[in-house]
């Protein structure tokens, strides 16, 4: 695995909060960033909602971002397929640098009052390879955690603003 240590400049400060003496910082959480639009599978050809996965394009493609407040996609673009029965599969692999426990954060369309479900697995490589993690996502019942909310909710969430 590659280790890259970055440097930051730090603008200098007076003394006395320098020699202030503050808690220790509590260590950086691991973060393993996988874009679904980058995953295999993924046709990088197409655009709009299709048979299989594919691009969908910022202000072209999605619900979310034109009727709803308070929505982001990294690099204005995501992954997304019909709402068939046809089954469309993506995957990537991925390194985790040390044993414990992670959370899976899943970004996905949500508009109030329609299913979006999706599922997400994780397994183990290797030889003794397991499924570490199996859940779906996009229920309207399921827990969500909305932007503007502190805690996540079940069912819809509609913004009269937005």
């Amino acid at each position: 695995m590659s280790k890259f240590i970055c440097w930051f400049s730090l603008t200098m400060l007076p003394f006395s909060v320098l020699a202030a003496e503050s808690p220790a910082p509590a260590p950086e959480p691991t973060r393993i960033v996988i874009e679904c639009e980058d995953m295999k599978g993924v046709a990088q050809d197409k655009f709009g909602p299709g048979t299989g996965w594919q691009i969908g394009r910022w202000g072209q493609d999605l619900y979310q971002n034109m009727i709803f407040g308070g929505v982001w996609a990294s690099r204005l673009r995501t992954a997304m397929t019909d709402a068939g029965d046809n089954p469309a599969k993506i995957s990537a692999e991925f390194d985790v640098p040390a044993d414990g426990a992670y959370k899976v954060w899943v970004k996905y369309e949500c508009p109030p009052f329609f299913n979006y479900a999706f599922g997400v697995k994780i397994e183990s490589a290797g030889p003794k390879a397991r499924m570490v993690y199996d859940k779906v996502y996009g229920l309207r019942e399921s827990a969500k955690h909305f932007s503007f909310k502190k805690e996540p909710v079940k069912g819809d969430l509609y913004w009269l603003w937005g």
